[in-house]
């Protein structure tokens, strides 16, 4: 059974993912929050759970993007899927940047949720499909990408990239400053012709799918 907790705003979302997820035997909600302050609360009290279903844009302060550092922070971090109605590129890829497993747009929910949670549960990263749609349609603008020109550190950084390591968690890997692990971003997008994050990190996470690494 896949424990998850909920986090949104709005008492009336929440329900409405309750009742899908309620569709799915091996799912179970073992906890709801309506914002970073509650869910935070709930992990001091020692609350266990697999995946935490997480909005993007939560009232207060610290915001779904801050809260995600801090679950990563976790002795035993769940995975996290983030859940908006927002598809920006940028916003995507800061969340997956900053430990996010995966990211499930809102009008994706109904036909998806299930297969995204199980997906994050198992360690496994998750873009829903307009979101992918997205990243597609700017990555597909780019020149070809010559992988012949990457080092063998940068295919390891590339191949860690679309398994949805973090740059931290590289550099962590590496035992490398962070700052070395965004030269090596960088480095890579210029040579595979990407001019975002957004971008490399489709042309990462195409190639895990396809077994390229």
């Amino acid at each position: 059974m896949i424990k998850v907790v909920l986090v949104d705003d709005y008492a009336f979302v929440r329900e409405g993912l309750k009742v899908l997820l309620g569709c799915y035997k091996s799912l179970e909600v073992v906890g709801e929050a309506d914002g970073s302050e509650s869910l935070l609360h709930l992990f001091a009290q020692g609350l266990d759970c697999d995946v935490v279903l997480l909005d993007l844009f939560l009232d207060g302060t610290p915001s779904g993007l801050d809260v995600i550092t801090t679950l990563c922070n976790l002795p035993r971090s769940p995975q996290i899927l983030m859940v908006s109605m927002c598809t920006d590129q940028v916003l995507v890829t800061e969340c997956l940047r900053l430990g996010a497993r995966g990211f499930l747009a809102k009008m994706d929910a109904a036909e998806h949720i299930g297969e995204a949670i199980q997906t994050v549960s198992h360690n496994i990263p998750y873009v829903s499909p307009s979101v992918h749609s997205v990243l597609l349609d700017k990555f597909d603008n780019q020149c070809k990408p010559d992988l012949d020109e990457l080092t063998p550190q940068e295919m390891e950084v590339l191949g860690l990239l679309g398994e949805g390591y973090s740059t931290r968690r590289m550099a962590k890997m590496f035992g490398i400053a962070s700052r070395d692990t965004d030269d090596h971003m960088e480095l890579l997008k210029t040579k595979l012709c990407c001019d975002d994050d957004g971008a490399l990190l489709h042309f990462a996470m195409q190639r895990k799918k396809v077994g390229c690494f």
